[in-house]
């Protein structure tokens, strides 16, 4: 579920060719992290901006049966979510439902 998680995003950015100041991207702009542990270790240790959204993210995640599988992936690999924003995720949550579905997955 991981890789198709990351295809997905992959595509979803290249539509709007990675442009963090489109709207329609400005939502899952942080979920990139997930893509490079390596990455994500560094903005976790900087504490950036990117890192808590996607660390609350993700936390908003654990009662989501359907994102289950997913979670479980990005923990092994050290990818975890915590209380530390209070940005509203429903665009960001809607959108990772449709990663979730395969919406935007191209093998």
């Amino acid at each position: 579920m991981y890789r198709i998680l990351c295809n997905s995003l992959r595509n979803y950015a290249n539509e709007f060719d990675n442009d963090t100041g489109d709207p329609r991207f400005r939502p899952v702009y942080f979920l990139r992290l997930i893509e490079d542990p390596d990455e994500y270790a560094r903005h976790k240790l900087a504490n950036t901006g990117e890192y808590r959204l996607l660390s609350h993210f993700l936390w908003t995640l654990e009662d989501c049966e359907r994102s289950a599988q997913t979670l479980h992936e990005l923990k092994m690999l050290g990818i975890e979510g915590k209380p530390c924003s209070d940005a509203d995720f429903s665009e960001t949550n809607r959108i990772w439902q449709l990663f979730i579905k395969k919406a935007y997955w191209r093998d």
